[in-house]
């Protein structure tokens, strides 16, 4: 049992192809593809924390789609996900929907949220929303699909080592406030 994390899969969501250039010529094309690698690598006893935007789809379209996606779901709600949480945690394996989550991995004090914050005190901030746009932070990395470029869930220990080895080589530092 593996714990996975992304944000801003978008299903439904024509545009993103070109506002966030996935590699997917179509809509359908992608949706197939994020269910493809999805199942690759989450297997179905993992658990998958989705850090929002799960989709711009309908409800029932959107409840398909998680249906067809292993492991067991638990969400932080994006500014997409607002009014069908109710719908969406009806689906089977979506487990638990939160507005902010403050958890432990590995022994490391996390915060989970859809928007990124500017100061935490936690060890690590996994965060979505800003497409790989956010300004690199200390310990605070933006985990959803197009900022990973995996186009799947990434494991929260490849995470947190990714997130060490990018600020040593940036030179980030906890800042004192």
């Amino acid at each position: 049992m593996t714990d996975f994390m992304t944000s801003d899969i978008h299903f439904g969501h024509r545009n993103i192809l070109k506002f966030c250039e996935r590699p997917y010529s179509t809509l359908e094309d992608m949706e197939t593809g994020l269910i493809n690698n999805w199942n690759k690598v989450v297997g179905v006893t993992d658990t998958v924390y989705i850090l929002g935007d799960v989709s711009f789809a309908g409800t029932e379209a959107t409840q398909n789609f998680l249906m067809r996606l292993n492991g067991f779901k638990v969400f932080v709600w994006g500014n997409h996900d607002r009014g069908r949480e109710k719908k969406i945690l009806s689906v089977p394996g979506c487990i638990e929907g939160h507005d902010c989550i403050r958890t432990h991995f590995n022994g490391k004090s996390v915060i989970l949220t859809h928007y990124p914050f500017e100061s935490f005190r936690e060890d690590f901030h996994f965060h979505g929303h800003t497409h790989g746009n956010s300004v690199p932070k200390y310990r605070r990395m933006d985990v959803g699909m197009d900022a990973q470029l995996f186009y799947a869930p990434v494991p929260v220990q490849t995470l947190m080592d990714k997130t060490i080895e990018r600020d040593q080589q940036l030179g980030l530092f906890h800042e004192k406030y």
